[in-house]
């Protein structure tokens, strides 16, 4: 598989996702960057997980150009949700494919 930008692999094998908020959000922002486990040794894993991260912290930056006002609590707490649904709804992707459609289509 080909390498993957905001992809990291540690020492002990667990791949981590890293992510560096833009520098016009370094005000409320106050993290120089987002560096989360992914909570797996399989590649074709952590890029699945890693999609669904960075979705999520993608959509997350837009809401705060968006709105000015979102505070750094917010952003924080909004950003923790975002990775428990990224590594902690379900534990696969195998186990993603057995949901029923209607189910999968919640997550």
């Amino acid at each position: 598989m080909a390498r993957l930008a905001n992809l990291t692999i540690r020492g002990s094998g667990t791949y981590y996702a890293r992510i560096f908020p833009p520098v016009d959000l370094s005000d409320r922002i106050l993290k120089r960057e987002f560096l989360r486990s992914l909570r797996t040794k399989d590649q074709s894993e952590a890029a699945y997980r890693l999609g669904i991260y960075r979705a999520g912290i993608s959509r997350l930056f837009d809401m705060a150009h968006a709105q000015p006002t979102l505070g750094t609590e917010l952003i924080d707490l909004m950003e923790q949700r975002i990775y428990a649904h990224a590594v902690g709804r379900y534990t696969s992707v195998r186990d993603y494919a057995r949901l029923p459609d209607r189910q999968r289509t919640l997550i």
